[in-house]
Order: C-alpha cells, then sequence, then structure tokens
C-alpha cells in the first residue's frame, strides 16, 4: 500500500509562510527545517495570498514563536 497523505494545521502553514520575511530566509532553507519540500511550502505561500485562504493571513502576524513540524502523533486538521 501507498504512504498517507501529510496533513498540517492553518497554524503550522501560516508560521512556515511566515518564516518565509525574515531576513535572509530561503524557501529551501525554510522547508528542510520544517521537513516539507519546497514545493510545498510554495504551495502554503500561494494559498496565503489567495482570496479562498484569506483566514491564514491573520495568522502569520500573531505566530511569533519558532515552528517545528508537527510529530506523527499529533493530530493534524485538513
Amino acid at each position: 500500500m501507498g504512504q498517507s497523505r501529510r496533513t498540517f494545521t492553518d497554524e503550522f502553514k501560516a508560521a512556515a509562510v511566515g518564516r518565509l520575511y525574515k531576513p535572509g530566509a530561503t524557501q529551501t532553507g525554510v522547508a528542510r527545517e520544517l521537513g516539507v519540500t519546497s514545493e510545498q511550502l510554495q504551495y502554503f505561500a500561494a494559498a496565503a495570498r489567495s482570496c479562498e485562504k484569506d483566514r491564514l493571513l491573520p495568522a502569520i502576524h500573531l505566530i511569533r514563536q519558532p515552528v517545528r513540524p508537527p510529530s506523527d502523533s499529533e493530530p493534524r486538521a485538513f
């Protein structure tokens, strides 16, 4: 059987996108730190910019703590 698909909370996505705006941050570097692919991070950023995902935008400014990838035991949204 195939692998199950990983899902991420809106808060995780927003914080990940927020890290892209820190000085010296690169998409590849942030993706590696968080354990996601660069393409996933690009999708998170595109979703944050779109009107359909406008609920992500306010969270970017609210999260000020370091982001860590969710563990396999933590529940995930989506």
